[in-house]
C-alpha cells in the first residue's frame, strides 16, 4: 500500500484501516465507527484526525497518488523518446493496478461516483498523473514521431479508460494480468493508430485492422 510515514501513528493506522474497508464493502457501506472499532478508538479519534468520512476518503487516495505521481514523472524525465515514454507510462499504470489493487478499485469503483469528485484535489492529482502521458503525445506529434492530427487527450482517454476494462478481473477477483504482455499488446494497437505512416494509408488501415483482430482472438 503506497502510504508515506510522515502522519500520527493513529492517523496511519486509521489510513490503512479505511483504504481495506472502503474497498472492499463500498463507501457508503463504510461507518466511521467501523473503522473506529477496527482500529481500536473511539469514533472521536478518527474526527481528530479526519473533519469526515469524505476527507478521509480523499486523504486515502491522494496518498496513493502522489508516490505514483512522482515515480512516473522522474522515470518519463529520464526518457527521450515520445515513443519510449507513452511505453514507460502504460507499463507503470499496469504495474501499479497490479501492486495496489484495492486503492485502484477504490478509485475506480467509489471515489469517482461521488458528486464532488470532478471538483475534488483527487481529481486534480488524477489529471496532474494523466497529463503525463498527454504531454508525451504532445512531443510525438511536435516532433513528427506521430501523427499531426492525433488529439493527446483522446489518446489518454483511451489508454487510461482501456487499462481500466482490460484490469478489472484484476481489481475485481482473482484473474493475473500480465504487466508485460498487456503492455505489449496496448502498444501494438496503439501505435498502428497514432505514429507517423512510413507508407501509403491503405497499408496502414489494413495493418491496423490486423492487430486488432489479434487482440480480440487473444482476449
Amino acid at each position: 500500500m503506497a502510504l508515506v510515514n510522515d502522519i500520527h501513528p493513529t492517523a496511519r493506522q486509521i489510513l490503512e484501516v479505511a483504504t481495506v474497508a472502503f474497498a472492499a464493502n463500498g463507501y457508503d457501506a463504510t461507518s466511521i465507527g467501523q473503522i473506529a472499532d477496527s482500529v481500536g478508538v473511539v469514533d472521536a479519534a478518527i474526527y481528530r484526525h479526519f473533519e469526515s468520512k469524505r476527507q478521509l476518503l480523499h486523504e486515502v487516495i491522494r496518498r496513493f497518488y502522489e508516490p505514483l505521481i512522482a515515480s512516473a514523472g522522474e522515470g518519463v524525465a529520464a526518457i527521450d523518446s515520445p515513443r519510449a515514454k507513452v511505453r514507460f507510462l502504460v507499463k507503470r499504470h499496469l504495474r501499479a493496478m497490479v501492486e495496489d489493487r484495492l486503492l485502484f478499485r477504490l478509485v475506480i469503483g467509489e471515489a469517482r461516483s461521488l458528486d464532488d469528485y470532478y471538483s475534488s484535489a483527487v481529481a486534480d492529482l488524477s489529471r496532474t498523473y494523466t497529463a503525463l502521458l498527454v504531454n508525451a503525445v504532445s512531443e510525438g506529434v511536435a516532433s513528427g514521431e506521430f501523427r499531426d492530427d492525433v488529439d493527446p487527450i483522446v489518446v489518454r482517454d483511451l489508454v487510461y479508460g482501456g487499462i481500466e476494462h482490460l484490469g478489472w478481473a484484476t481489481l475485481t477477483g482473482d484473474a493475473v494480468l500480465d504487466t508485460d504482455a498487456t503492455t505489449d499488446q496496448l502498444m501494438m494497437v496503439l501505435l498502428s493508430g497514432i505514429e507517423a505512416p512510413s507508407d501509403n494509408i491503405d497499408t496502414s488501415l489494413d495493418r491496423f485492422e490486423s492487430l486488432v483482430e489479434r487482440m480480440e482472438a487473444q482476449r
